[in-house]
């Protein structure tokens, strides 16, 4: 997945390999002020979740072959201050962290979440 200026927003792209081509990009998010670029993890069977940061939620979307891209979900009403991570494992278990703003001034703390 990676990140694409679009006027003074940016995209979310992805593309997987489908046989010895890589197809097009889906936009996977658009229209954001991102900070880096989200992240995207896929388990063994080729189901896919990418995250984001996007006006101050943490924010996923799922791919599922042969169905496409599901709508995105905001994983968290938190203020999150920086990068969303997420690693997945082979059998389809996803989790996902962040970091979130604190009561004071430079203060964080991380949260996050098991996905399916």
């Amino acid at each position: 997945m990676w990140r694409v200026k679009n006027g003074s927003r940016y995209d979310l792209r992805a593309s997987r390999r489908a046989g010895t081509a890589w197809p097009a990009p889906d936009t996977v998010a658009s229209g954001l002020v991102v900070w880096g670029s989200g992240d995207l993890a896929v388990d063994g069977s080729g189901n896919a979740v990418a995250v984001w940061h996007a006006d101050g939620a943490a924010m996923r979307r799922r791919f599922t072959p042969g169905a496409g891209w599901k709508p995105a979900e905001s994983l968290t009403s938190d203020v999150v201050t920086t990068r969303v991570r997420v690693v997945a494992g082979p059998r389809g278990h996803v989790a996902a962290w962040w970091a979130v703003a604190g009561a004071k001034s430079g203060e964080h703390a991380i949260s996050g979440a098991v996905l399916r």
